[in-house]
């Protein structure tokens, strides 16, 4: 929404009855076939500064709309007029964003993300070819003419919850003319197929095998700027000699061809982190069963379950159900149960720190017990320490973690070797099914280091809020998977609830 100096906030409903009216019609869009189409200065001005400024300030009377289709400019008009992007289509969509940009009418520039936000959710493992290259097309577009990746970001989203053969597939058929692709293009493909550019590769190596190109042509040359080699090979090891065995087809090479040919020779050779093939998922059981049993059933069902591997684990469990059921319980006999039980199973001793974030609510009396218990907790960050993996604001939390994929690199203090890198991966729920979110990790590893790969370390997510001047702890295992009611814009994951406006 906007406000011009008027006072008038658009977009707003000037009456459609108005359009084509030869009294109103003062301004003129010149077309580059047949009539120019009239608008009203003033309706126009309200919604677009630009317009405003060439009209009230430079007295012009016509705009040139020589590079916008008719159908564009009509439903530029119609929406200037009503508020409404009704007449928006998959064949003026691109010209209309374009309008929009030109002149500035930011209500309907955002309008038309949402549209094309909109029809990428309509999309899945089903639809088209020429259903998906539109999407591509205009991210490309959007790129190459305002350098801005808004498209490509939500294209790139929606392709990371295809299959890797749907993937493939597209690509196969969108990069038939692989010469002819230009650096934007690669770029946008290189993009969205993110971690499974081997695709891109494989397509590149089988059009010069089918060509039997002798020189490196247009689309070859962007590839070989852009693309991380080193990885695709991680990822595919038998690309790595079908790319040498491709390239010594290549009879003619001109300086810069070579150049570039060794350049990219040399990134793949160069030490590169190396992720492990295996993600390790964390998994995110919902505690909803356990409220349902009496604290005897509950706690003998918990220390029985072969997926509670570490003394967090079973914490965040006593510690959430004592939070939703108020009740006497007999704490120095669950105590007890739960030393033996760590014992039993090699459990380092939780971080002093991590239980004092816990003391709110009904579940504060057991933490207070747990934090006396030497048995259960340590202060030395040597033994069990803590890492901030990622910190935001709270109006910034929803959309940054929870609403779109994402990758966090981190490293662990106090380990060895020290340098050690992780990385916390989170698939976003998208459409709103929660069936899709997930969070694993994985350790990135320095091939080039002749040091023994030391173990997996045991390691427990959670998200910490400051609140009435102290840090909280809310356990993420447990809570389930999180969704989103969005005409409501409410949050639940399991026991944390929010809003948007005060997200964790």
């Amino acid at each position: 929404v906007s406000t011009q100096s008027t006072g008038v906030s658009v977009p707003a409903d000037f009456g459609r009855h108005h359009l084509g009216s030869p009294s109103h019609g003062n301004l003129a869009f010149n077309m580059k076939e047949g009539d120019p189409i009239k608008a009203n200065s003033i309706i126009m001005s309200l919604n677009s500064p630009v317009i405003d400024d060439l009209t009230t300030n430079l007295h012009m009377t016509s705009l040139d709309s020589e590079d916008f289709s008719r159908e564009a400019v009509d439903c530029f008009i119609e929406s200037s007029y009503t508020g409404e992007i009704e007449a928006v289509t998959l064949e003026n969509f691109r010209d209309v964003n374009k309008m929009s940009h030109v002149f500035k009418v930011n209500w309907l520039s955002d309008r038309c993300v949402g549209y094309f936000d909109n029809y990428l959710k309509m999309l899945d493992t089903e639809s088209s070819y020429t259903d998906l290259v539109f999407v591509v097309n205009e991210a490309v577009y959007q790129l190459s003419t305002t350098k801005k990746k808004v498209f490509l970001d939500l294209v790139a989203q929606k392709f990371s919850q295809f299959p890797a053969g749907k993937v493939e597939c597209f690509f196969k058929e969108y990069l038939s003319n692989f010469g002819d692709s230009n650096t934007c293009v690669i770029d946008c493909c290189i993009a969205i197929a993110q971690s499974n550019t081997d695709i891109i590769v494989k397509i590149f190596l089988e059009h010069l095998e089918k060509k039997e190109l002798k020189v490196l042509d247009a689309g070859s040359r962007a590839l070989l700027k852009r693309v991380d080699l080193s990885l695709c090979f991680l990822r595919k090891p038998e690309l790595h000699e079908r790319f040498f065995t491709v390239l010594d087809q290549i009879t003619t090479v001109d300086r810069d061809d070579m150049r570039l040919v060794l350049s990219s020779l040399k990134q793949a050779s160069a030490p590169k982190k190396a992720v492990i093939p295996v993600d390790v998922s964390v998994w995110l059981p919902s505690f909803k069963p356990y409220l349902d049993m009496s604290f005897d059933e509950a706690v003998e069902s918990l220390l029985n379950k072969k997926y509670i591997t570490n003394l967090y684990m079973l914490f965040d469990a006593m510690w959430i159900y004592f939070d939703e059921n108020e009740q006497e319980v007999p704490f120095a006999d669950l105590l007890e149960k739960i030393v033996r039980k760590k014992e039993q199973e090699n459990w380092t001793r939780m971080n002093v720190k991590y239980v004092k974030g816990t003391s709110i609510g009904v579940g504060e009396s057991f933490s207070k017990l747990v934090l006396d218990c030497e048995q259960l907790v340590t202060h030395d960050d040597k033994i069990c320490n803590m890492t901030v993996i990622c910190e935001l604001p709270r109006d910034q939390f929803v959309n940054e973690v929870f609403s779109k994929n994402n990758i966090f690199p981190f490293k662990l203090a106090n380990t060895s070797p020290a340098d050690q890198e992780f990385e916390m991966i989170i698939i976003a729920s998208g459409d709103g099914n929660p069936d899709l979110f997930s969070i694993q990790w994985r350790r990135l590893l320095d091939k080039s280091a002749d040091t023994e790969v030391t173990p997996l370390p045991t390691l427990h997510f959670f998200i910490r809020v400051f609140f009435k001047r102290k840090w909280n702890v809310y356990p993420i295992l447990w809570c389930g998977k999180p969704t989103c009611d969005k005409t409501m814009k409410y949050w639940n994951w399991g026991y944390i609830k929010f809003h948007d406006e005060t997200a964790i």
